[in-house]
């Protein structure tokens, strides 16, 4: 089975300009004045490439859809009867068996968690963290 492949690249740029790009955005407004001659806010960078993100992750699907390039991997009933072999009655009848025993059962069944516990305490910590960080910024700022 092949693996479509996405634009959720843009997703990770995107979030990594934010958290860590003002130096970036600056940089690259810079060389866009530098290049042009044009003035670019390193905010509107940002909003160029978000307003390109959806663009592109909406006209991305709709384009591989009238390629066709998905119905070719569909699975379709047949339309018209096919021929099937007539069925054969069995010659000799089995003999009489007692029932099969049902399988003994495990005692309780064993589910697999959805999310790795492991990432859930990192992304908890993390949480409680940036709680400690905004709360610590309210009292700074006096708020609290």
């Amino acid at each position: 089975m092949q693996r479509k492949q996405n634009n959720s690249w843009i997703g990770i740029v995107i979030f990594l300009l934010i958290m860590f790009g003002s130096p970036i955005t600056r940089f690259l407004a810079n060389m866009i004045y530098q290049a042009t001659g044009m003035q670019v806010d390193p905010n509107m960078l940002l909003v160029g490439l978000i307003i390109l993100s959806v663009v592109l992750s909406s006209i991305v699907p709709l384009l591989r859809g009238l390629g066709g390039e998905s119905r070719n991997n569909e699975v379709r009933l047949p339309t018209e009867p096919t021929s099937a072999s007539p069925m054969k009655l069995p010659t000799n009848p089995p003999a009489m068996t007692p029932p099969p025993t049902p399988p003994q059962l495990s005692a309780s069944p064993r589910f697999e968690p959805i999310v790795d516990p492991r990432i859930l305490i990192v992304g908890l910590f993390g949480l409680v963290f940036f709680v400690v960080i905004f709360l610590f910024i309210l009292s700074m700022t006096g708020v609290i």
